[in-house]
Parts: C-alpha cells; structure tokens; sequence
C-alpha cells in the first residue's frame, strides 16, 4: 500500500465481451483520478443494463473510448493496474480498443480477486484457492459497497478490501 506505483480501476461493458460505458480510477492513495461514462458504438443490450443500470440514454452525450484514450492512458502507464477480476477488465480493455483501432500499450495487470482468494485460503472443489465475488469479499471483509455494479462504486470496494488485506497481513 506504501508504494506509489499502481491504480484500482474498475468497468461496466455492454456484455462479456464489450466495450467500455463505465470507468473509475483511483490512485495509490484512493483519490478518484477518472471517474466517466463512455458512448459505445454499440446499443446497449438490457441484460448489460440488467447488471449495472447504465442505459443508451445515460451514455449518448458521452465521450467515447477514442476520445478519452489518451487522457486515460497518461493515467496508467508506468502503472500496476489493479483490479477485481483482472481477466474481465483487461479483455474488456482489449475489446474497446480494437473497436476504436487504438493500439494499447502493455499495462502490468494485477488481479485482486486471485489475490483475495490465496488470502481466505479456502479450497474450492478442486483444492484449487475459491474465487468470491467482489460483494462477497468485501461482505466477510465488513466493507459496503456503496454502488454495487458501478465503476466507482466497485473500484471504491476493490481500494478498501486491498487495505483490509494489507492491515490483516
């Protein structure tokens, strides 16, 4: 937690896999550095809209991905990004980018989830560490969410449960 080289970031897509409509950044000290809803090329489906509540309404004065890119890229680079299922958020990363022909930089992904897991050290039914979702994790760790399904509010959880780690450690 002491070192100053890494970000919480956190998205909502239009589906697994889509673009990017909701990004938040915080850096190493939990300030909010991005927090924006982004204009997809694509419409919205409703069980994206199902999940997080963003609407093609709450999207269409929006800017796009291309638009913001380098705004956000001069966030993350140097960066570790961190985030709560890294796998979902690097692809959708990779999704939005090759919508908008935008060649990304190599960023150093961290997953907080894989990190949480080996932290509980549960087996799962393989004997493998067990996976829990973001609302799980913070729920045993007595962290509320305040927007579950939201950018911020996920990446706000995602800050607070990695200080919880680090002061159980």
């Amino acid at each position: 937690m002491s070192q100053k080289d890494w970000v919480v970031l956190d998205t909502e897509t239009t589906g697994r896999p889509g673009e990017i409509i909701d990004l938040a950044i915080l850096n190493h000290e939990g300030e909010v550095i991005f927090d924006d809803l982004l204009k997809p090329t694509v419409n919205i489906p409703k069980e994206a809209t199902q999940v997080h509540g963003i609407t093609d309404r709450d999207v269409e004065d929006a800017h796009s991905f291309a638009d913001l890119w380098p705004s956000i890229q001069k966030l993350l680079i140097g960066k570790r990004v961190i985030t709560y299922n890294a796998q979902f958020d690097r692809n959708a990363f990779i999704f939005t980018s090759k919508r908008y022909y935008i060649d990304m930089h190599d960023m150093n992904w961290e997953c907080l989830m894989k990190a949480y897991a080996h932290y509980r050290n549960e087996p799962n039914q393989y004997g493998s560490p067990k996976w829990h979702k973001l609302n799980e994790a913070c729920r045993q760790q007595g962290i509320e969410i305040i927007k579950s399904h939201r950018a911020l509010g996920d990446a706000w959880a995602a800050y607070e449960l990695m200080k919880s780690i680090a002061k159980n450690r």
